[in-house]
């Protein structure tokens, strides 16, 4: 089902928020209850049956107990279950089929339910169908802890636990106390729901393992790893505290087993558990608020909730526009011809002048030709009399000054307000000509250097000859329109598209060493805490080491492994002007394995800003897994850098 969209006090950012109902108040119908049912049902009396109207109307009655009396969210959790209730039986028999699955895989039968619990976990069931498909996999586990815990806080406080059921509660209790980390009471929650959610023959797997950490003296590892996990400002569910708690303890194991005494991987793996906790509810969030969005632009109704959150949302838009610097078509025609102010040196990890102006054109265009720029479709030339006025009307809306962000992670620095524009500024044809042929040029720059890189790689790691030879035959035309771009963009598109192609067979083509288990591991580790301490900066070319040294045949498998790949834990984009901005429902961030390193690095990993193609509605990945592969179906790469990572050579 779907989540809505609140701001949130003092500077009213918007954020997602979702049903959470645990059934464990009473049950109560709100007053206007039935009222509200009737109201809607009104709606669509003429167009279906009265049998239909009789099933919709005894289903959404048994929800009524548990909805809140605020008529604003009665409304909207009514319509989110008529919603549900609507669709197509086969389609809303398997969701509901899976609903109970995910019960019966905690639960057991529902013969088997705690008695005193039995109907708040009935009601849990029928609740859950108001929660949205990219949440479901942790709220009904953390849903049904919520009951497991209160049902053994109950038995334990009367004497009433089994054998098995105190050795946990002494286990839990000990090893809190010698380490638990800092967020003490999140910690032991964390443990118990562990344990409580396992099936009934490992419940003390879990504290076994820690205790035996313990009595051989690592209790800074777990320490370190509960710590982790039990951040108070993790806003998802228990259950990805309890994932995350059991990966990290999984590779804590791989060290002990292999007699690897290392505190400083120990630390590691404690802090890449706890971020990748933290990328994956980011990620289930990116495609919640997804299908939300979908949803309302296709005019599904969900009431006053659905009407604010579009409102919402074309609001931070249009403040999104009013903190970006102007630009005119004077500026841009001075920026050409090299008529611009001396630059000066820039602060370390900063981005040029010429980045930022890079940045701006680029994004500028993706935006005009409402695509990308590589296409094997004979696309009409770009309108220059709506793009001009597009421009035009970017250049002189009215503006407030903004806090931004700089170029480095540390420094801030305030945006100045824009100075009006002058009619000698304003947008011409011929200016929207200049801005796409310099978007030509950066792009061929892009391709050709990207084709050298790869057959250096090549040579260097093996590839067959005619693939080689096939790359090679693309770099001359690609510098011809690096140093003279054409007046059309319909052909130099045409051959990016060509150059995309030969990249992906180049990259298909070299050979994929397979890379060392361990080795791999604290690669992924250590990319993960690069990318948490990183400002992804539209157009930034620049970027910190990922702690890992690799030699050269490792490329292969890095390659395999991050190339093209979701960076699902990042929600926020930093523009060329330090604007923080959300990322928009259409762009998504995604790694980049280049196959060289300007900076002397082995090679490394950037992070492209990439948009989902007009007609699609699909999120960046399906896949479940950290750094899933992009959807490139329905998605493509702006080539639009957002920082650079370099690998060190061994």
């Amino acid at each position: 089902m779907y989540a809505w969209i609140e701001k949130a006090p003092p500077d009213d950012k918007l954020q997602l928020r979702w049903w959470t109902l645990d059934c464990t108040s009473p049950p109560a119908a709100p007053p206007r209850g039935l009222e509200a049912i009737r109201a809607l049902l009104e709606e669509r009396r003429h167009t279906q049956p009265d049998a239909e109207q009789t099933r919709l109307q005894t289903a959404l009655e048994a929800m009524l107990p548990w909805l809140p009396a605020e008529p604003v969210a009665l409304e909207h959790g009514l319509r989110l279950g008529l919603l549900h209730h609507s669709q197509p039986a086969a389609e809303r028999a398997q969701r509901e089929q899976t609903i109970a699955q995910h019960m019966a895989e905690v639960l057991g039968p529902p013969a088997q339910w705690p008695a005193s619990r039995r109907e708040a976990l009935q009601a849990v069931q029928r609740m859950a169908v108001l929660t949205p498909n990219p949440f479901m996999h942790d709220h009904l586990p953390s849903v049904i802890y919520t009951h497991l815990a209160a049902d053994f806080s109950a038995r334990s406080s009367m004497q009433a636990l089994t054998k098995d059921e105190q050795a946990l509660e002494q286990a839990v209790n000990h090893i809190i106390e010698v380490c638990g980390g800092r967020h003490v009471p999140c910690a032991k929650s964390t443990l118990m729901a562990a344990s409580l959610l396992a099936p009934p023959g490992l419940r003390l797997s879990m504290v076994a393992m820690l205790l035996d950490f313990k009595n051989a003296g690592r209790a800074d590892w777990i320490n370190a790893l509960l710590t982790g996990v039990s951040d108070p400002s993790f806003p998802g569910y228990i259950t990805a505290r309890c994932d995350a708690l059991n990966q990290g303890m999984m590779q804590l194991r791989h060290m002990v087993d292999n007699k690897l005494e290392s505190p400083a991987e120990a630390a590691e793996i404690a802090a890449a558990t706890g971020q990748h906790m933290h990328n994956g509810f980011v990620q289930a969030a990116a495609k919640a608020m997804n299908e939300l969005v979908n949803a309302l632009d296709q005019g599904v109704p969900m009431g006053q909730r659905g009407t604010q959150a579009l409102q919402w949302c074309a609001e931070q838009a249009q403040r999104e526009q009013e903190q970006a610097v102007a630009r005119s078509g004077g500026w841009l025609r001075r920026q050409a011809v090299g008529n611009r102010p001396p630059e000066t040196a820039p602060l370390p990890g900063a981005m040029s002048s010429d980045d930022v102006t890079t940045a701006w054109i680029d994004q500028q265009t993706v935006d005009l030709l409402e695509g990308p720029v590589a296409t094997t479709e004979e696309a009409p030339p770009l309108d220059r009399r709506k793009a001009r006025e597009k421009l035009q009307a970017r250049n002189t809306r009215a503006r407030t000054p903004s806090s931004v962000v700089p170029n480095t992670p540390r420094q801030t620095q305030p945006a100045a307000p824009a100075k009006p524009t002058k009619n000698d500024d304003d947008w011409t044809d011929n200016d929207v000509t200049l801005l796409l042929q310099q978007a030509l040029s950066h792009s061929a720059h892009y391709f050709r250097d990207e084709i050298n890189d790869l057959i250096e790689r090549a040579k260097l790691l093996g590839a067959p000859t005619p693939v080689i030879e096939q790359a090679h035959s693309l770099v001359s035309t690609l510098d011809a329109i690096a140093k003279d771009p054409p007046v059309r963009e319909s052909g130099p598109r045409r051959t990016f598209a060509q150059a995309e192609l030969v990249i992906q067979a180049m990259r298909q083509a070299i050979k994929k060493a397979e890379g060392d288990e361990r080795l791999r591991e604290q690669f992924d580790r250590a990319l993960t805490l690069a990318l948490a301490r990183e400002t992804l900066k539209r157009g930034r070319r620049s970027g910190g080491q990922i702690a890992c040294p690799l030699s050269p045949a490792d490329w292969g498998w890095v390659e395999q492994r991050y190339h093209r790949r979701w960076l699902s834990g990042a929600s926020t984009l930093v523009t060329e002007d330090g604007v923080v901005t959300p990322l928009r429902n259409n762009e998504a961030l995604a790694l980049h394995v280049t196959a060289k390193s300007l900076s002397g690095a082995l090679f490394d990993v950037s992070v492209h800003l990439w948009r989902r193609h007009g007609a699609a509605r699909s999120a960046p990945s399906d896949n479940q897994e950290p750094y899933p592969p992009m959807n490139e179906h329905d998605w493509y790469d702006t080539y639009i850098p957002c920082t650079v990572l370099h690998i060190p050579p061994k």
